[in-house]
């Protein structure tokens, strides 16, 4: 009976535990499902929010090509000119698939769609008044469009008037449902709350993980909310407060908001504004430069761009601006994010500061000149004897004057250097005779301190570089290493190569660098911060101009400090002698673009010339196809890329001696760079800006290559100077074979046993003048060969003979090739 019992007992419980977990499933299911009721119900809420909006901003764009068809129709009233109807003739073109979209928008209305019907008829009053308008301005003239604006009454005021009450009332409809649905949302949320609380605490012995979990939901949904309605605020006090413009734009560089800083740049009120194009406020230069971006919506975030542009205000005045322009999405069509800053008073202190420079490299230099002359005549006695103690204090004066001059100078130089506008002359020259000329502006100034100095040349170091601009950072270098040299010491000066390299080497006695000095020895003002460095005269600018010189060389400006003592300082600089080309490498091209779609597209336009393409979509992979690869005929370069930016890759491929004289075509959105003074040092064949032209890039690429094939010929280079023949024949073993002469006798020789294609001549040399030697050449069995001048001297009119005349001093070793190539090219000589 007690076993019975138990058994019953248990049954009984298994029972309530089975009823227990039945009636907590059907809690549990009545719950989810009574949310995900509610959750339907919220995402129907938006989506009807969301369809409200649309219905506003297609009833506000009706309005708005209304208003469009209206302007244009007043100003070809009062000027008759056609033009000014494009406005009228759009409105009228769009608005009938405008209203059908609204009707679609607003079908299941019923009031809606009275108040369209009600807003239908008045535009199409309207657009017939404007039609009527037109056709009497075409026919009557400005007379008769008079004349009907009497009749008229001004109905088409009053049609327009009523026409804005019935877009207000249809705007405030929508804006009214959209309100009663936030409510209802809101209301919806709070009955959630309640239910989903009130059910889980029947159910708070199997269910309390669920409750908190669903509380802790409702609390960040809540959270949510409240930071997102707060981050709206906050974005819309940062758009008004802004110090800059800020304007958004539509798909086609119109603008749909501005901020009251915009307003105040452009000197117009918002509605003045709206819907104009951001292109139409630029200056023609401007309209051309961004007038692609600002009215297609190609704009994104990587592509983003700023220019400095010209402004016009209402007025007709023009002022400078900088524009910044990048592309936004919000799920819908694309739009533009445009930034205006009035930079005029940027450009007032630039020309400010440009006065003071010009002021001081004339008003200063100009007495301090004289003043320092005169007392160099006095102390060097030209006004006769002095007296010791004045003697002493006009040597004083002499010298502070020099420093001062000295301190003018590189404050000068530091201002053009930052600005980009130190002239840069670039020649063929030997970094032996930069220290020559270096060492005897220096030993001056070493005598004095009792320092000798002493000059170790190996061999040859031909750069190419400014020959007075390298003389200024030897002499810099020069001079430190005297200053800091103790009396009796001796400062080395020694020129060698260095691999693809030449060095000069500037080694002193003295102290060395200290160690708290030397992470900013090349800052601008930097000074050694010791009692020793104090006594010395200086205005900390040397080092610093000295490096930038060197950077804009493509080289490097470093130094030792050995711990026995002493400052070593080396300018290691890029040999102007090339490697020989690998072969077939003139007819291989290095693509350096991250786009899929457009390295897909310049691969097929480079390979349909014939072309072999390495493609790489980064730095890091066009570095390495420059390592394994060697040397190409050419390269294609995008400047925005995934790890860097492709002026560095430029940099690189300039200072290294087997890539230096590649041709390299620039095709970039941000093209315009090429305009900036400091890229001219890249040699760019030239800066393409996309989207890009099929055709101008394959006739740059051919161009810059020479035709396939052309490596038969054989060309003669004659010049009395061995370094520069050794530059050009290893520049040329691409193009064909080269037989070099250093002067006239060496070149008949030649001529005695072989026929070259084309000559290379330099007017001057050493047995002769290269002239004499076109009688030769014109004897010459068959056609006559042709011949390209490379000399240091201009020449003209020499004959049909001469294709060419190339200075030296002005013509780049690419700049050269190229000319062959063509030369060779025109004349058949490839077979």
């Amino acid at each position: 009976m007690i076993r019975s019992a138990e058994l019953e007992r248990r049954r009984s419980d298994n029972f309530a535990i089975a009823l227990l977990a039945v009636g907590l499933a059907v809690l549990l299911a009545l719950a989810g499902w009574w949310v995900s009721d509610e959750l339907r119900r919220a995402r129907l809420a938006r989506e009807q929010i969301h369809a409200n909006y649309q219905q506003m901003i297609a009833t506000q764009r009706v309005f708005s090509l209304v208003q469009d068809a209206e302007t244009g129709t007043r100003g070809y009233a009062l000027t008759g000119q056609e033009e000014f109807l494009e406005p009228y003739l759009r409105a009228t073109s769009a608005l009938p698939q405008e209203r059908a979209n609204l009707r679609r928008l607003y079908r299941g209305e019923p009031e809606q769609l009275k108040r369209l019907d009600r807003l239908s008829a008045m535009v199409d009053e309207r657009l017939s008044i404007l039609a009527t308008s037109v056709a009497t301005r075409r026919t009557q003239g400005e007379e008769g469009v008079r004349r009907l604006t009497i009749t008229s009454k001004g109905r088409g005021r009053v049609v327009m008037d009523e026409i804005r009450d019935v877009v207000a009332a249809m705007t405030a409809s929508e804006q009214a449902q959209i309100q009663t649905s936030l409510a209802q949302d809101r209301a919806r949320a709070g009955r959630t709350e309640n239910i989903i609380v009130s059910l889980f605490m029947l159910l708070i012995f199997g269910a309390l993980a669920a409750i908190l979990l669903t509380r802790r939901y409702l609390g960040v949904r809540q959270n949510l909310l409240a930071q997102a309605e707060a981050e709206a605020h906050r974005q819309r006090a940062v758009f008004d407060a802004a110090m800059d413009g800020i304007v958004i734009l539509d798909a086609q560089g119109r603008i749909e908001r501005a901020n009251p800083a915009a307003e105040r740049i452009l000197e117009r009120p918002f509605h003045e504004l709206s819907g104009v194009r951001l292109a139409d406020l630029l200056d023609e230069e401007a309209r051309e430069e961004l007038g692609a971006v600002l009215a297609g919506g190609h704009a994104d975030a990587k592509d983003a761009i700023r220019r400095e542009a010209t402004g016009l205000l209402p007025t007709g005045r023009a002022f400078p601006i900088e524009i910044s322009v990048a592309g936004i999405s919000n799920g819908g069509p694309n739009g533009m994010l445009a930034f205006i800053r009035d930079i005029s008073g940027r450009r007032e202190v630039d020309r400010m500061k440009d006065e003071f420079v010009s002021t001081v490299s004339h008003e200063l230099r100009t007495p301090l000149t004289s003043i320092a002359g005169s007392l160099g005549l006095i102390v060097g006695g030209a006004a006769g004897a002095l007296p010791e103690k004045a003697a002493r204090l006009v040597s004083i004066a002499q010298s502070n004057s020099q420093r001062l001059v000295r301190l003018i100078n590189d404050v000068l130089d530091m201002e053009k250097l930052a600005s980009g506008k130190l002239p840069f002359d670039f020649q063929s020259i030997d970094l032996g005779d930069v220290a020559i000329r270096a060492i005897e502006g220096a030993r001056g100034y070493a005598d004095q301190l009792g320092v000798d100095l002493v000059l170790e040349v190996s061999r040859a170091a031909p750069v190419r570089g400014d020959m007075d601009r390298l003389v200024q950072v030897a002499t810099n270098l020069l001079s430190n290493a005297a200053k800091y040299s103790p009396k009796g010491g001796v400062v080395r000066v020694r020129v060698s190569r260095d691999g693809d390299n030449v060095r000069l080497t500037v080694t002193d006695t003295g102290p060395g660098v200290p160690e708290a000095f030397r992470d900013r020895i090349f800052s601008r003002f930097a000074q050694a911060d010791s009692s020793d460095a104090r006594g010395k005269s200086g205005t900390g600018l040397g080092l610093y101009i000295a490096k930038e010189i060197a950077e804009r060389h493509g080289g490097r400006l470093w130094y030792d400090s050995p711990p026995e003592g002493g400052a070593v300082f080396h300018l290691d600089l890029p040999s102007s002698v090339a490697e020989v080309l690998q072969t077939g490498a003139r007819d291989r091209v290095l693509l350096v673009e991250d786009e899929p779609a457009a390295q897909a597209l310049l691969t097929a336009i480079l390979e349909h010339e014939g072309l072999a393409v390495d493609a790489a979509g980064t730095l890091k992979e066009a570095r390495e196809h420059l390592k394994d690869a060697g040397r190409y005929g050419a390269m294609v370069l995008d400047l925005r890329l995934p790890d860097g930016d492709g002026m560095d890759l430029m940099r690189e491929i300039r200072s290294r001696v087997d890539t230096r004289a590649t041709p390299i075509v620039v095709v970039s959105a941000d093209a315009a760079r090429g305009r900036d003074p400091a890229a001219k040092t890249f040699d760019v064949v030239e800066w393409m800006e996309k989207p890009v032209d099929p055709d101008r890039l394959a006739e740059l690429v051919r161009d810059a290559i020479g035709p396939k094939g052309q490596g038969g010929a054989v060309i003669l280079h004659i010049d009395d100077d061995r370094d520069i023949r050794e530059v050009v024949a290893t520049a040329l073993s691409g193009v064909g074979e080269v037989l070099s002469a250093e002067g006239l006798v060496q070149a008949r020789a030649i001529l005695a046993n072989r026929r070259p294609d084309l000559v290379v001549l330099d007017l001057e040399l050493r047995d002769g003048e290269g002239l004499d030697l076109l009688d030769d050449l014109r004897h010459e069995p068959g056609a006559e060969i042709p011949v390209i001048v490379f000399s240091a001297q201009d020449a003209q009119e020499l004959g049909d003979q001469v294709v060419a005349v190339l200075v030296k001093s002005k013509t780049s070793l690419a700049g050269l090739v190229g000319a062959i190539r063509k030369a060779v090219e025109r004349t058949g000589a490839a077979t």
